[in-house]
């Protein structure tokens, strides 16, 4: 198959960015009927240049370069953290290419919870948070799309038993646990809990190890790329445009978006289309309507209230590491979920699951060398080769032999949580600027004794990365979507407020965060608003 790298012909949709939200849209309305081109910055699992698959670019290279990220399908610049006293560049480990994040997500596909559609319901946890009672939709309304999203992606595993009644029809169950999770399963059983196999996006293939964090070199995982986009060319005629990054969105009226400009190599050309659809993630996403500034719109596209790139969120993420009997690992260890802590005495924590595998020491290691490169300590610099080698064996003997688990806790929005951009001649700066509340360290900390009760009498080595700002996997909440235009960007079917043809459909739409992995609530919104979506394009608009 040969992606469409030239083509600048009209469309009906128009789709910026291949991640989650909107691959599956892309696929569904070419499904329909509809002409779809999907526009990407990232490189291509079909390029000439070879993609680093199975492994982390890291591991191809004693030095980390943006071209080696790009080709194992990373976001290659960095984002600026100017939280602290002292701004600090860095580059998130966040998909960028076909597929997005899911390219390299672990594959768990799994439903929000009801109470996450009714944040009300804990509203006293708040502590100064910026959300709604409700969301604009609720549990019910995307109940079937969560279904058919789980028939697309081939989900695999089952359904955890604390979910609404219409939602415990088990999916397909894997092979036997491995011996180090069935030990873990048993114990969370003795303390009194209800550990369940994780829903997994991945096809049952002999030594599958997942390749969470890289490129599946077996086409076991089954992401955005290979489930929507390759099918949505390949079977209904959608073009794709690689390496084409949106510059600016063109409005020619206050309620009409005219076309879309790209640059794309050297060149800058300009699409158009009937709908307009923003799916580069909830960083990118709402940067460039902040950029589309226009006689109509001078403070950006759906940004008359300031709101645009605020309330951004991020999981808050522990690993646990537990030490286990050699040869007890085997293949895909990311199996296990445990979501007895998700809502617990009025407060929202979130969900214990399988981590999978870290990366490999050196990989690991590599990250030390940055901060050190980037720290501007000459006397750390000086010092810092002579006990690298000591730091590195440290680093094996903490992670060989482990079984990792993940607390995966829910973020509260706030309006001064949010991302930019910044201008200095040519060069733009992206701008994260990001406090962990206090609300949220209690919560933290609450939730890490809840997790360590629950797996004693182990004692679990915990690495604390809640508050690690660099750590934005599953950022989301920068566009959301409410039906007040004073209070969001986004009307309850994720088309900006004011504008007629266009689009969100990232995790930016999320009002709250959710304590879960957010990829299948991104597929299953998508979905519904492909629904809305035929009968507005069918009807003539």
């Amino acid at each position: 198959m040969k992606a469409d790298n030239s083509s600048v012909a009209d469309a009906d949709v128009i789709i910026i960015g291949t991640g989650m939200g909107g691959a599956t849209l892309g696929y569904e309305l070419a499904r329909q009927g509809f002409r779809v081109t999907f526009c990407e910055k990232g490189g291509s699992l079909d390029s000439a240049e070879p993609a680093i698959v199975g492994m982390y670019p890291e591991e191809t290279a004693p030095k980390v370069s943006a071209d080696m990220l790009r080709r194992g399908g990373r976001y290659w610049e960095s984002l600026v953290d100017e939280t602290g006293s002292r701004a600090q560049e860095f580059v998130p480990v966040v998909g960028s290419g076909l597929g997005g994040s899911s390219a390299l997500y672990g594959a768990v596909l799994e439903r929000f919870f009801p109470i996450d559609f009714t944040p009300g319901e804990y509203r006293e946890s708040f502590d100064g948070a910026n959300l709604p009672d409700v969301w604009p939709v609720g549990y019910q309304d995307l109940a079937r799309y969560y279904e058919q999203a789980e028939s697309l992606y081939r989900v695999r595993g089952e359904r955890d038993s604390m979910r609404e009644a219409e939602a415990l029809a088990p999916l397909l169950n894997y092979a036997p646990l491995s011996q180090a999770n069935e030990t873990l399963a048993t114990l969370l059983k003795k303390n009194g809990l209800r550990p369940y196999r994780l829903p997994l996006a991945i096809e049952e293939v002999a030594g599958c190890q997942l390749c969470q964090g890289i490129l599946c070199a077996r086409q076991c995982k089954n992401d955005a790329y290979k489930i929507c986009i390759r099918p949505a060319i390949e079977k209904y005629g959608a073009k794709l445009l690689r390496g084409c990054e949106a510059v600016n969105v063109i409005a020619d009226s206050r309620r009409n978006i005219a076309a879309v400009e790209f640059r794309q190599g050297t060149s800058n050309i300009r699409l158009k289309a009937t709908v307009y659809v923003l799916s580069a993630g909830a960083v990118h996403s709402p940067i460039l309507l902040q950029r589309s500034g226009s006689e109509f719109w001078p403070m950006g596209i759906g940004n008359d209230h300031d709101l645009v790139g605020r309330n951004l969120m991020r999981h808050m993420l522990n690993l646990f590491l537990l030490k286990v009997p050699p040869n007890t690992l085997r293949g895909n260890v990311k199996e296990l979920g445990l979501n007895d802590m998700y809502f617990r005495r009025g407060k929202k924590y979130g969900t214990v699951q399988s981590f999978g595998y870290l990366p490999p020491p050196t990989v690991l290691i590599m990250d030390v060398d940055n901060k050190v490169e980037r720290s501007g300590n000459s006397v750390l610099k000086l010092m810092y080769p002579f006990v690298r080698s000591s730091l590195l064996k440290i680093i094996a003997s903490m992670t060989t032999e482990k079984l990792i688990l993940a607390s995966i806790m829910e973020d509260y929005p706030h309006r001064d949580n949010r991302v930019f951009s910044t201008r200095d001649g040519d060069r733009e700066s992206i701008v994260i600027n990001y406090e962990v509340k206090d609300e949220a360290k209690r919560r933290d900390a609450e939730f890490r004794r809840f997790v360590k009760r629950a797996i004693e009498p182990i004692n679990a080595k915990v690495l604390r990365e809640a508050e690690n700002n660099e750590r934005l996997a599953h950022a989301c909440g920068t566009c959301r979507f409410g039906e007040d235009p004073h209070a969001s960007v986004l009307d309850k079917y994720n088309r900006v407020h004011g504008v007629d043809n266009l689009y969100v459909v990232d995790s930016s739409f999320f009002p709250t965060s959710g304590g879960t992995n957010p990829s299948l609530t991104i597929a299953a919104n998508a979905l519904r608003v492909g629904d809305y979506l035929t009968a507005w394009l069918k009807a003539g608009r």
